[in-house]
């Protein structure tokens, strides 16, 4: 109910194109549209690809902003799996900072 809407918002916050959020889950800019207007339910799967795309918590996408109600919890194992995407992502992030500071220290 909510998670169109708020896909839609925090793409727009963070100045992403349908064409970026669709690259992070293997779908066209077209498929993600239809996401963000309702027209195709997505899994919770690719909600946290999105989030993670985002950089928010997952639970942003599941919960009304106005009412603060969540009308899709999360399971233990559907948070368990979050976590370790998010852990992943981390450290790629953490060795492209070590793979760029290497390249910075050998120019110099």
């Amino acid at each position: 109910m909510y998670a169109n809407e708020n896909l839609r918002k925090w793409r727009l916050v963070r100045g992403y194109k349908q064409y970026y959020m669709g690259e992070q889950v293997n779908i066209t800019a077209q498929a993600y549209g239809k996401i963000e207007r309702g027209q195709t339910k997505f899994t919770k799967e690719f909600a946290i690809k999105f989030a993670l795309a985002l950089n928010i918590p997952l639970e942003e996408i599941y919960t009304d902003e106005h009412t603060g109600e969540n009308d899709r919890p999360l399971t233990d194992k559907e948070r368990e799996f979050y976590q370790k995407q998010l852990q992943d992502k981390e450290k790629i992030i953490a060795l492209q900072d070590i793979i760029i500071q290497l390249k910075t220290n050998k120019k110099k």
